[in-house]
């Protein structure tokens, strides 16, 4: 498999990419897709994820609108396994706790939370470029996410929440991973890298008990560039990428939502601090550049996923 040399590039190739439902929601798919290892390794992860949601936009408009906040906090573990030199399999899981702040003028302020375990999300991956290759990596993936997590959560009022401020998402999702990996020629230490997440959502046949919902389909693609310095004693990897996220709009009873999907742009630089040869600490922040919203929506003004990798072969 890829030399350990290079694994911290592939590392920060995947971070940052998240299941959304509407502008904001669970960031599960930020931690599926580990990067490639040698056989026999174990690679872990355990991540905060938060995602403010202060912004309201209409297409590209940016609406004078402070009234409406949402955060949503996430707590992601992830676990893989590399079972040969090509084959390898990934898992992870979510616990989920949301906040939606509505404060107008002259009205009182309502404020609604929840929280519980989110989906499970899995994924199956194969190398295709020859493990002996130490400048280039190309690996494929395929995989699901399962709807364990609650998705009937009410209001005080005794109201099934909508289904973005939910822990789950109620259906079973398909998952196309890639991940390509190159080293930069003129710096050893520098590689390129390219993500592409498609994710096909299935349906919530039940939500509110007589409704279906389908969460819109979405693909990201990610593209950045990692590299190595030394600062004082310490070697730290950084990376700094764009992504590009579209999702489509969600259907109820077969029918499209209008304020819903939409297409956008983050730039994502990140730091990962070495703690000992087997564990780091990652630290990353997420701003948005670009947004077309579809209707009218909150959209994400920051995003912050800091935590720790392990591995142990």
């Amino acid at each position: 498999m890829i030399r350990w040399t290079l694994l911290p590039l592939l590392f920060l190739a995947f971070e940052g990419f998240g299941q959304t439902c509407c502008s904001g929601g669970v960031p599960l798919s930020a931690n599926i897709g580990f990067p490639a290892a040698n056989k026999g390794s174990l690679q872990l992860s355990l991540t905060h994820d938060l995602n403010v949601l202060r912004t309201l936009k209409n297409g590209l408009e940016k609406l004078d609108d402070r009234s409406r906040t949402r955060r949503t906090h996430s707590l992601l573990f992830s676990t893989g396994y590399t079972f040969s030199a090509r084959i390898s399999a990934d898992a992870s899981f979510s616990y989920v706790w949301q906040q939606r702040i509505i404060d107008q003028p002259g009205i009182p302020s309502n404020t609604e939370r929840t929280a519980g375990f989110g989906d499970i999300m899995f994924l199956l991956k194969y190398q295709i470029t020859s493990p002996e290759n130490q400048d280039m990596a190309l690996l494929l993936g395929i995989g699901g996410k399962l709807p364990t997590g609650r998705t009937a959560i009410e209001s005080d009022d005794g109201i099934p929440l909508n289904l973005d401020l939910q822990p789950g998402s109620g259906a079973l999702d398909g998952i196309f991973w890639a991940l390509f990996t190159r080293k930069l020629g003129f710096r050893p230490s520098a590689a390129f890298n390219a993500l592409v997440v498609v994710r096909g959502t299935g349906v919530h046949d039940s939500f509110r008990q007589v409704q279906t919902y389908e969460i819109g389909d979405n693909y990201r693609v990610h593209l950045g560039v990692s590299d190595q310095f030394v600062v004082g004693s310490t070697l730290l990897n950084a990376s700094l990428s764009l992504r590009y996220r579209q999702a489509f709009k969600d259907r109820i009873d077969g029918q499209e939502l209008q304020n819903t999907g939409g297409k956008w742009v983050f730039l994502n630089p990140e730091i990962r601090l070495p703690l000992s040869t087997s564990l780091s600490l990652s630290l990353q922040v997420e701003l948005p550049i670009y947004a077309n919203i579809t209707g009218e929506q909150l959209s994400t003004t920051y995003r912050t996923t800091n935590g720790f990798y392990y591995t142990k072969q």
